[in-house]
């Protein structure tokens, strides 16, 4: 990790060191994005300017890259849930997951002109040519095609999202103090106090999120061993809603 945001919502943005973008959220949910080849390359030529270790990493990612074995055309399930360059990977708490992309859309069709009505006596005038219709870019257009073809791809807004396998989950409730406890294999872990109005979450990095629901909205504590401790207010019921 050499970079994290807090959102005013509580929700953590890790950046990697290869460029890859880890997004925890205080439900629970994790996403990731492994960086397009172009940013990776990025990466490389400015650590070497640097050298070191750290070259040595983004360099070897960068000839997995190269193998062809994550590019989109290969549509194998260990490609997809390696995660495809640019692609979002979401995993849900129970352990449903996701993938986003964005799609090229198809262009808007071009309407043909209105024809003038003919005066009293005259002749209709002949149709006007249909006009030209825009097309896709060839590139764009395989590169739709190739994204309508992931399993259950679902296209909208210039965004497809597709079906990957979900992962092993498992909730528990604590018979004495009915505490809930959730898990799953994304290395999530959860627990909900009985009435609903507290929950912590451990992610695999170590972050944990502490959500509390307030008079005016929630509270989400944010914090991470040899990190300053970051606390989130958001008055969702306030005249005005805020965070602060």
């Amino acid at each position: 990790e050499i970079s994290r945001s807090i959102l005013r919502s509580g929700i953590v943005c890790r950046t990697l060191l290869s460029g890859r973008v880890e997004v925890l959220h205080p439900d629970g949910t994790f996403a990731w994005r492994n960086p397009t080849e172009e940013e990776l390359e990025g990466r490389v030529q400015a650590l070497k300017k640097v050298g070191g270790a750290q070259l040595d990493t983004v360099v070897t990612m960068m000839q997995v890259y190269q193998s062809g074995f994550l590019r989109l055309a290969s549509n194998t399930p260990a490609a997809l849930e390696a995660g495809l360059p640019g692609h979002w990977l979401v995993t849900r708490l129970d352990g449903t997951r996701v993938g986003r992309a964005p799609c090229p859309q198809l262009p808007e069709p071009v309407e043909p002109p209105a024809a003038e009505a003919p005066a009293a006596g005259e002749e209709p005038p002949a149709e006007p040519p249909a006009p030209e219709q825009p097309e896709l870019d060839p590139a764009d257009a395989e590169l739709r095609e190739q994204l309508l073809k992931l399993p259950g791809a679902v296209e909208a807004h210039g965004t497809v999202e597709y079906d990957l396998p979900p992962l092993n989950s498992h909730r528990d409730i604590d018979p004495h103090t009915q505490q809930s406890i959730f898990t799953n294999s994304a290395s999530v872990l959860r627990f909900d106090d009985r009435d609903g109005k507290r929950r912590t979450c451990l992610f695999g990095d170590g972050t944990r999120l502490e959500w509390a629901r307030t008079s005016s909205g929630y509270e989400v504590v944010v914090q991470k061993q040899r990190l300053a401790k970051v606390v989130c207010g958001v008055e969702k019921s306030a005249y005005t809603p805020k965070t602060k």
